[in-house]
């Protein structure tokens, strides 16, 4: 009867197995308010796991938004008080962009929506906005 016994991470090939899961999700929300500076929408915090995280990407598109009014759509560590990652729009717009380095394991992230540059009478639509991480087990 041949030994069984279970497979550990040391048997696997580097990123034999790959996920793409979405971790923060805001929905479209039409006419938010772009005359004061300041957050506008976040999504529900969550508490991080950096553990076989390869990347950390932020996509949103942003439209209608007034002309002089800057809108930063991010990726907010408030363990830290800081930005991971963001997407300023001051027109209307698609991107995507990748934290250029991970939070700590345990830091509590949101997702938000801030006015940077507001302007009289500004508002701007948000069409979505997504978080989300890549894992490989290596």
């Amino acid at each position: 009867m041949p030994v069984r016994r279970l497979v550990t991470e040391d048997d696997i090939a580097p990123n034999a197995i790959y996920l793409r899961a979405p971790l923060l999700v805001l929905p479209p929300t039409s006419g938010i308010d772009a005359s004061a500076t300041g957050v506008k929408v976040s999504a529900v915090r969550i508490p991080f796991s950096a553990k076989h995280v390869k990347t950390l990407k932020l996509r949103a598109e942003c439209s209608a938004i007034t002309s002089g009014a800057t809108v930063r759509v991010g990726i907010y560590d408030v363990t830290a008080g800081a930005y991971v990652c963001y997407i300023d729009f001051t027109a209307a717009g698609e991107s995507e962009v990748e934290a250029t380095s991970l939070p700590s394991d345990g830091d509590i992230l949101e997702l938000r929506i801030e006015c940077i540059t507001a302007t009289t009478g500004g508002t701007f639509d948000l069409n979505y906005a997504l978080a989300y991480v890549d894992y490989g087990v290596s």
